[in-house]
């Protein structure tokens, strides 16, 4: 007879879990959601809990997070529902749930084999994504299985597998209190760094969404947050701000730091129309407006200004007014695009831009127009605290602008109505509120739709009177400035500061403008340098520190006259400012200036920039030309190491700790001058929070010592110092042609310092040695200083054959 067994055992292993699995997530590379439920319509039958779990969870990923941005979830959902195969799969996997909750609460103690057919506890935490993700309707006893079969195995979930759990609670507006209480205790008892930071923001974002109020939990993320604040993204930033603000619990580390990054990078467009809405208001309702912050952001916000929902809008006015940022062009900008969307924004939303306006931009009367005339047939839908606070702002455009608006007769005959119908009480009709509305969440990492928010600034309430004559005066007085900055009046002067031959005022600055005149006896255009004066704080504009590049100021006071770069520093610095550069490979601070409260230091100039910069502008030129290769010859990369080198031993020379020193061997703290000479900037507290410094080089720049958590010494310095410029030289010696970024991070994700690939790196003889010796590639120890020094020596001259 014909032996069978074979086919038998083939057909078996056909059906079996582990190869269902592979055909689902292969189908899901290849065919997207779609693939996925064919393959469900064939096996269906023979899959356990682990595969509909993920059966479901490609389906949702590749519908929604990676599908067609222009389609809405429902839009989505609606197209998965014409294929058979994904209701039948909701239903197996709502009968398996049941199946599993029933059997593991009647034994426990199930042997292996038949736990496999069952949903394991860590698949609930997928499937509870997935409905989340699809915004699937209907499935509240599903959920409530789900938390019940979540809660024993918690403590054995993933990081990532808890925080979305709870998004996807958070998001459904599902109430399980005890998988909550379970989640909380679980954050509560986790070990530093064992949760990612985007984890954590999601964490705080999804318990301020579930109004899970734990102020111990949100510190405790918060204390590890700020040391990760550099990595965070914008839509991370957003949500964690907009978490602590919403459950009103005060760090002000946090929102430092966090204010920082974004400040830092809202010039890289990244940031959202929503995400920039929630991190403006989270700032200014936590009482935490960063200048800075509010500052950058103008820009960005001008530019996303047609972008902008109607919720986004008021948002972003009702923070500015709130935190006494008061930029009038932007404010003009943005009441423009209102004024030309009028009918969009609903009466409570023109309410609460009229507030903000009456306090940012009162002589706009053309938006005052538009909105009184789109709220007047609306006037008494309005509650009392809008009513009053319209009524407020008209009367504010009325006493700037001199002018009648008609609405607000209106608005007082309204209020004496209600008043005489005792609908208004007497508290809210006489006293002062600064109580705001409540605002609706945003969307965690999840990939789904943005979801609106809105809040409303409420002022004071007021009653029929209005004294015009004490809205006049009140006009005159000086605008307030940003928090923590002096009050300016147009006859306000910067105080002049006294001396020590360090600290200077800012009338020693002049900002350098090229201007075209025609010439007097010629027909050509002329180019002349004009200088001119700057103004009481605008050097925060000027310095480098919110992102953006510094402009060069030219110096004069005494015998300094030089052009410089400002940068911002929290405190007057104790050490690192020299009027004069005595050591050759060090760039020190010529002078510290004073801007009123604020302190910049100055720079000089270095006509070539950053390490960096020069890098990005080399890789350009290459990549415009098509162009292969390293990024710079072997003797230029030998002459700038040698140089950083010596800057590294100048500066401990001098004093400065090793660790200090250390993190200076980085691409944005060598610079490059017009004769081509490398100077190492002396490091200096910015301001930044203390934490930033040493997460930003992990996140970077580090050496396996640091990688460690060790302390750098007078016996280790050498080995970081030796690992850096391995770094920088393998940077240098990479090819362009294989698409690396030269400031690519050289840690794992377990924060292990990772090995380089040797194959992209174009270097060859001597110079490669020195690589494989400093990131002791093959040895524990770093090459001896004076060998180190005498072969680079050697390639810089170009005596010798490197490529």
């Amino acid at each position: 007879g014909v032996n069978h067994s074979h086919h038998f055992r083939d057909s078996a292993y056909a059906r079996s879990p582990k190869v269902i699995n592979r055909k689902l997530t292969d189908a899901a590379g290849k065919g997207g959601a779609q693939a996925v439920l064919d393959v469900v319509a064939n096996e269906l039958h023979n899959m356990n809990g682990v595969n509909m779990a993920t059966a479901l969870h490609r389906v949702a990923r590749h519908s929604v997070c990676e599908g067609n941005d222009s389609a809405t979830t429902e839009d989505v959902v609606n197209s998965l529902a014409l294929h058979p195969a994904f209701s039948a799969l909701i239903a197996a996997i709502e009968r398996n749930a049941m199946a599993s909750l029933a059997t593991l609460s009647q034994d426990p103690g199930l042997a292996q084999s038949e736990k496999d057919s069952l949903l394991p506890p860590q698949c609930t935490s997928i499937v509870a994504w997935s409905i989340a993700t699809l915004r699937l309707k209907g499935k509240e006893p599903l959920l409530s299985i789900l938390a019940e079969l979540a809660q024993p195995g918690i403590l054995e979930f993933k990081p990532y597998e808890v925080t979305n759990i709870l998004w996807a609670y958070a998001k459904l507006d599902f109430v399980a209190p005890q998988l909550f209480r379970n989640i909380a205790g679980c954050l509560r008892n986790r070990l530093k760094w064992e949760y990612k930071a985007q984890c954590l923001s999601m964490a705080v974002w999804s318990l301020a969404v579930a109004r899970w109020r734990d102020p111990e939990l949100f510190q405790s993320i918060a204390e590890e947050l700020v040391e990760q604040a550099p990595i965070l993204r914008p839509q991370e930033i957003s949500n964690t701000l907009w978490a602590f603000a919403k459950q009103e619990i005060s760090h002000p580390a946090l929102f430092e730091a966090l204010a920082w990054h974004a400040a830092e990078i809202l010039s890289t467009n990244h940031f959202k129309p929503q995400e920039l809405a929630d991190t403006l208001w989270a700032c200014a309702a936590s009482g935490n407006a960063s200048p800075g912050l509010f500052q950058n952001a103008s820009s960005a916000v001008l530019r996303r200004a047609s972008d902008l929902r109607t919720k986004q809008m008021c948002d972003i006015l009702w923070a500015y007014a709130k935190a006494d940022i008061l930029n009038q062009e932007l404010a003009s900008k943005l009441l423009d695009v209102v004024t030309s969307r009028v009918s969009l924004y609903s009466s409570q939303e023109l309410c609460s831009v009229a507030t903000s306006a009456a306090k940012l931009c009162p002589q706009h009367l053309i938006f005052v127009k538009a909105c009184s005339s789109s709220v007047s047939p609306n006037i008494s839908k309005l509650d009392n605290q809008l009513l009053a606070d319209f009524a407020k702002a008209i009367a504010t455009f009325e006493a700037c602008n001199r002018t009648q608006i008609p609405v607000l007769q209106t608005l007082k005959q309204e209020q004496r109505i209600r008043r005489n119908k005792n609908t208004m009480t007497p508290s809210a009709a006489d006293y002062p509120s600064s109580t705001a509305t409540e605002h609706s969440a945003t969307t965690a990492s999840s990939g789904s739709e943005e979801d609106s928010s809105q809040s409303s600034m409420q002022g004071d309430v007021t009653d029929e009177s209005y004294d015009t004559q004490a809205f006049s005066e009140a006009l005159q007085q000086p605008l307030r400035g940003p928090p923590g900055l002096e009050e300016v009046s147009p006859s306000f002067h910067a105080p002049v500061a006294k001396s020590d031959g360090r600290l200077l005022p800012m009338t020693c600055l002049r900002e350098e403008r090229a201007v075209q005149r025609h010439g007097e006896i010629s027909e050509l255009w002329a180019t002349e340098v004009t200088e001119l004066s700057l103004q009481p704080g605008t050097l925060l504009q000027k310095c480098g520190s919110l992102g953006t590049r510094p402009t060069p100021l030219r110096l004069r006071y005494g015998m300094l006259d030089m052009c410089v770069v400002l940068r911002q520093v929290r405190t007057m610095p104790q050490s690192s400012v020299c009027p004069w550069q005595n050591t050759p490979s060090v760039m020190r601070a010529v002078a510290v200036i004073a801007d009123g409260p604020n302190l910049f230091l100055a720079y000089p100039l270095a006509a070539n920039g950053n390490l960096r910069e020069c890098l990005l502008r080399r890789i350009s030129n290459m990549q415009n030309h098509k162009v292969s290769g390293c990024l710079m010859e072997a003797s230029r990369a030998a002459r700038i190491l040698y140089q950083v080198i010596a800057g590294a031993e100048a500066l401990l020379e001098s004093g400065e700790s090793p660790a200090s020193v250390a993190s200076c061997i980085n691409p944005t703290s060598i610079f490059i001058d017009a004769s081509e000479s490398v100077k190492v900037r002396a490091p200096v507290d910015t301001g930044r929070p203390s934490a930033w410094r040493k997460v930003f080089l992990a996140s970077k720049w580090i050496s396996p010592e640091e990688a460690l958590d060790m302390p750098i010494d007078s016996n280790n310095v050498w080995s970081v110092i030796c690992y850096r410029v391995g770094l920088l030289l393998y940077c240098f010696g990479t090819q362009v042609g294989a698409n690396r970024d030269y400031n690519m991070p050289f840690i794992n994700e377990d924060n292990q310092t990772k090995a380089v690939n040797l194959e992209d790196f174009g270097f060859t003889g001597l110079i490669r040695n020195i690589l494989q010796d400093c990131l002791r590639l093959g040895s524990t120890e770093p090459p001896q200083r004076s060998v180190l020094m005498a072969v680079l020596d050697v390639i810089a001259a170009g005596s010798q054959d490197v490529r």
